[in-house]
């Protein structure tokens, strides 16, 4: 697998994360993100089974990227492996739906 898969919808934009999220997927995610600037975006994080930190940084670069923007960003409820490594880098709030 290759990191992600984006689809597009009605609205907003959906980034599907991939089972595992290490230094190899972060520039695809990176990829991803750049193509999608300034269009709403919710991630789904509900399959990840590995999270690594390069990653993580994607994902925060995005987030405040968007909230500068003023865009709709959101993240769904994500695997047990995902929580529990924002919680371990203690991002769990950042990355609280509460703060978009």
């Amino acid at each position: 697998m290759t990191g992600l898969s984006a689809e597009t919808l009605s609205a907003p934009n959906v980034v599907v994360l991939d089972e595992t999220l290490d230094l190899n997927a972060a520039s695809e995610l990176a990829r991803t993100f750049a193509g999608l600037r300034g269009a709403p975006v919710t991630i789904d994080p509900s399959h990840v089974g590995r999270v690594g930190a390069q990653c993580v940084q994607v994902l925060i670069a995005a987030r405040k990227t968007w909230m500068a923007d003023g865009t709709y960003f959101t993240v769904t409820p994500g695997s047990e492996p995902f929580n529990e490594g924002l919680d371990l880098l203690g991002l769990t709030s950042f990355f609280s739906n509460e703060r978009a």
